[in-house]
């Protein structure tokens, strides 16, 4: 480990003495405490309680690992999910993350432990790394421990533990180490530097969150054009940073191939509009919540009636940890703060978004920035280069006494105004409600995308219950600030003042971070009332439509016709939208299935669930079509629209034409029993098909088009060849010609083919290289003790 420059000599000398080994092991020993403390209670608690309030887990995290890492425990990698949305990719779908090797814990637990054991061990490693990017600045391994203690506990990732975003906690756990192989590229190239960067670019993209691999890759970007004004390596270094994210895109090619490939086809094709992009921007007043993090509510105590989510635009730092930032900004040494500050300002603007001019020229110009909303989300990465100015901070006050009164008068002076802002909450709230604290409720849950929030702002004892809350957050904050400025001023003469800061400021971050935890019990994901329905009725080849929760039928293998998940199929949400009387041109990922429609039953619907007051009632469709069969009539109609309308008329039957957008080889020929088909095999990826027929037909199967569908002649088949074509625009049709035919229906989209024989060619390359610098290393090793010992 590097002496630190700008400590003083007694202080290195203490320093040199200490193994940095011995270092390191204390503090990721430190850290794992600290997890135990967050989440002690849920670990030794009832076994299906996992970290989180619900959100996505309920949604979907549950059910794509239950159903990704139970197929891959029957020896099959599912390509294709059949479960939701009458048929969708999965394996492509960034939520499944199939392919990132800590979700191998799911293979090794149940499904809730691992969901907790995952999380646990990612909110660990985000400290570790955190850790070991502010020591190898040179600072004080006190200092890093808080910086990492900020880092795990600030409103810019707790809060997502609180939304079940197991996914975006797992690629933000790689960020850290991402920014300590840029700052030791920056310092000094070397191969060993650039190949674990490629690592933990490709963890980062296996992780399964496009979002924050595409943000953490803006911040090193803009984190390196700030290198290149003073740093040599202008261009070698540049290269190497670029260099190590194309590695990790090739070493990760088996999932982002696929990804690629069938997100063309999906509603996330194309430029997502402005509107959409420029929505939960960090708003502007929930900057205040970096210090009181319920000013504006928080889910629990009080309601949040602020803009957008609670999880997405908690700004909280901790007023301690933001004073010792500014202090390390103003005092710390200039080659341990180096660049952050600048790095804090930028950031902040990215995350305001669209409450600056920036966002709108970022989207017009900037390729990536059009294809993802809630640019709150910068708030992470500005929340890193904080957490290194705190640590800078406390380095400081540990190494030097604080020298004048300024520090202290600053702060004391922050107390008084935060103190002042609460008791003119409290005097504003009459009884009645009324007063300056009304409008201000009004004016913010006004803006809210919420309609149940806007009415907030009329209800006078939510507006009383808020302003208690929020004058209650203000006066702990400007008693944190009492307390800080009593200790600053202790630590001018007693040196061990400095760490009592440092425990006070990691006390007021747990505590904030244990309330945000949240819990939530799985066995919620697996309504009783539905497995007994489905006891009741064994799952054949039907499909239903339970409205909530939606994607339950990948845990209890029904199949259904809707589901909750952004990788959806444009053609399919097209088609819903239509037969909802949507415009089929605004899908939305988020839009509800919430009435039938005659064109169901070609999807083979046998049961809707209906939510009701008196509880869910059941509606069975009648004559819903079977899986596979012959129709002698086809009708070529070219255009999406002009499908709909033939669809649309009365006078068509799926059961006896089929629509078709190119001329069918060979055609059909008119019978009235063109013959039988069936399915012989079957499973997530391919059906086995037998068909005997008297006369050609068109093969329908009342299945998901997808373009990666192939099909394969079986040994008896009299045709030699089979084309998949689009069917009454969302279904799939296999035109035959007479005779018997035994066929292979299978998912294997271009992109898994290729994407997995290049992420084993450069695994084995990156391994060879490995290998190498191991040698070489040896090999010098060899040749230094050889020299030595002629000596």
């Amino acid at each position: 480990m590097k002496t630190i420059r700008h400590e003083s000599r007694g202080v290195q000398k203490k320093r040199q003495q200490v193994r940095p080994g011995l270092v390191f092991c204390l503090s990721a020993a430190v850290l794992a405490v600290l997890i135990l403390i967050l989440f002690a209670d849920i670990v030794t608690g009832e076994k299906e309680i996992v970290f989180s309030k619900g959100g996505d887990i309920r949604r979907q995290v549950a059910y794509w690992r239950d159903f990704g890492f139970g197929q891959i425990r029957n020896g099959n990698i599912p390509l294709w999910n059949p479960h939701i949305f009458s048929g969708v990719p999965f394996l492509a779908g960034p939520t499944s993350a199939l392919l990132y090797p800590p979700n191998l814990l799911f293979l090794l637990f149940d499904l809730s432990t691992a969901i907790n054991i995952t999380t646990a061990l990612h909110i660990y490693l985000l400290g570790v790394f955190t850790f070991l990017w502010t020591w190898r600045r040179g600072i004080h391994p006190v200092g890093c421990l808080f910086a990492s203690t900020i880092i795990i506990c600030c409103g810019a990732h707790m809060t997502h533990v609180y939304a079940g975003h197991v996914k975006m906690l797992c690629a933000m756990a790689w960020a850290p180490l991402i920014l300590l192989v840029t700052d030791q590229l920056w310092v000094k190239p070397s191969l060993k530097w650039f190949l674990i960067g490629c690592l933990a670019v490709a963890m980062q993209i296996l992780a399964a969150h496009p979002q924050t691999v595409f943000y953490g890759a803006v911040t090193i970007a803009i984190y390196s054009i700030l290198h290149i004004f003073k740093a040599r390596g202008r261009i070698t270094i540049p290269l190497m940073l670029g260099g190590m994210y194309v590695a990790g895109v090739l070493l990760a090619a088996a999932q982002l191939l696929p990804t690629y490939e069938a997100t063309k086809l999906t509603v996330r094709s194309g430029s997502i509009p402005f509107e959409v992009v420029s929505s939960t921007s960090l708003p502007p007043e929930n900057i205040v919540t970096a210090v009181v993090p319920g000013f504006l509510g928080d889910n629990e105590a009080v309601r949040y009636w602020g803009q957008w989510y609670y999880w997405e635009v908690s700004a909280f730092l901790g007023i301690i940890g933001l004073g010792l930032a500014t202090y390390g900004s103003i005092y710390g040494h200039r080659d341990a703060r180096r660049y952050s500050l600048w790095m804090c300002m930028i950031l902040m603007v990215l995350a305001l978004g669209s409450h600056t001019p920036l966002l709108r020229i970022l989207y017009a110009f900037v390729p990536g920035f059009n294809k993802f909303r809630v640019s709150a989300r910068f708030l992470f990465f500005l929340s890193l280069f904080v957490a290194n100015l705190s640590a800078v901070g406390a380095a400081q006050l540990i190494a030097h006494r604080p020298s004048g009164k300024k520090a202290v008068l600053i702060v004391l002076a922050v107390a008084v105004l935060l103190s002042v802002a609460a008791l003119c909450i409290r005097i504003s709230l009459p009884s009645q409600g009324r007063g300056v604290w009304r409008e201000i409720v009004k004016a913010v849950s006004g803006q809210s995308n919420s309609a149940a929030t806007h009415q907030l702002g009329e209800d006078s004892s939510f507006v009383n219950e808020a302003g208690a809350f929020a004058s209650r957050g203000l006066f702990i904050a400007s008693g944190l600030c009492l307390l800080l400025t009593g200790l600053v001023f202790l630590r001018r003469y007693w040196a061990p003042a400095a760490y009592l800061v440092l425990i006070a400021g990691a006390v007021e971050l747990l505590v904030f971070a244990h309330s945000t935890r949240g819990s939530f019990d799985l066995r919620r994901t697996r309504p009783a009332g539905l497995q007994q329905f489905l006891r009741e009725h064994p799952v054949g080849d039907y499909r239903i439509c339970n409205p909530r929760p939606c994607n339950v039928g990948m845990s209890l293998g029904s199949r259904d016709i809707w589901g909750y998940d952004p990788f959806m199929l444009r053609r399919y949400s097209e088609f819903i939208a239509f037969t909802q009387g949507k415009d089929p041109d605004n899908v939305v990922e988020s839009s509800e299935l919430t009435r039938l429609h005659k064109l169901h039953s070609m999807l083979r619907l046998r049961y809707a669930f209906r939510p009701t007051r008196k509880g869910i009632q059941v509606v069975e469709i009648p004559n819903p079509l079977p899986h596979v069969l012959l129709v002698s009539e086809a009708e070529i109609i070219q255009g999406r629209d002009r499908v709909f309308e033939a669809m649309a008329s009365p006078k068509f039957d799926p059961r006896k034409k089929v629509i078709l957008e190119s001329q069918p080889t060979p055609s059909p020929e008119p019978a009235l029993d063109p013959g039988k088909a069936r399915i012989v095999d079957q499973s997530t990826d391919h059906i086995t098909i037998e068909a005997d027929l008297s006369s050609s037909a068109i093969l329908l199967v009342t299945d998901s088009y997808a373009p990666g569908w192939r099909v394969t002649p079986l040994d008896g088949s009299t045709q030699a060849s089979y084309e998949v074509l689009p069917a009454n625009y969302v279904l799939r049709a296999v035109p035959l010609g007479k005779g018997k035919h035994r066929l292979r229906m299978e998912y294997v989209p271009a992109g898994w083919k290729v994407g997995k024989w290049i992420s084993i060619a450069s695994a084995i390359a990156y391994a060879g290289l490995l290998g190498w610098m191991w040698w070489r290393k040896r090999r010098e090793g060899q040749v230094q003790g050889k020299a030595e010992k002629k000596g």
